[in-house]
């Protein structure tokens, strides 16, 4: 495990922040050119990744708990008898459109997958 200083762990807090490296070296209190030399090295670079994938990961489990949300509200929307017809039809519009677009990512990953499994084929021939 990598083991980092204060400052440094401090200065990763601060980029996670959004802040420039200007400004997360002044908060910090390091030179610009400290704090590039830290990003600069790998096993900083490493955890500033790792910490950075970490918030991606958390909000991607969030957008899909959401996503259970907004698929109710549409399926109330299109229940609703109130609902005018011009409503209901952006709404299953979308719907359709979300499913095409998924479909077509799907395709996409199944393909490269079949691809990655032919690269492993010719590289095991290859290397066999």
């Amino acid at each position: 495990m990598v083991k980092l200083s204060v400052k440094q762990e401090l200065a990763i807090n601060e980029l996670l922040k959004g802040n420039s490296i200007t400004q997360s070296a002044k908060n910090v209190g390091v030179s610009e050119a400290t704090l590039n030399r830290w990003i600069a090295n790998s096993e900083f670079k490493t955890v500033l990744n790792e910490r950075k994938s970490l918030i991606v990961d958390n909000c991607i489990d969030k957008i899909n708990l959401m996503g259970n949300k907004a698929i109710t509200v549409l399926d109330n929307i299109l229940d609703n008898d109130s609902a005018s017809d011009n409503v209901k039809f952006n709404v299953s519009k979308n719907i359709l459109e979300m499913i095409l677009k998924f479909n077509e990512q799907r395709n996409i990953i199944d393909k490269m997958k079949e691809l990655e499994e032919l690269l492993r084929e010719k590289e095991s021939v290859n290397n066999g």
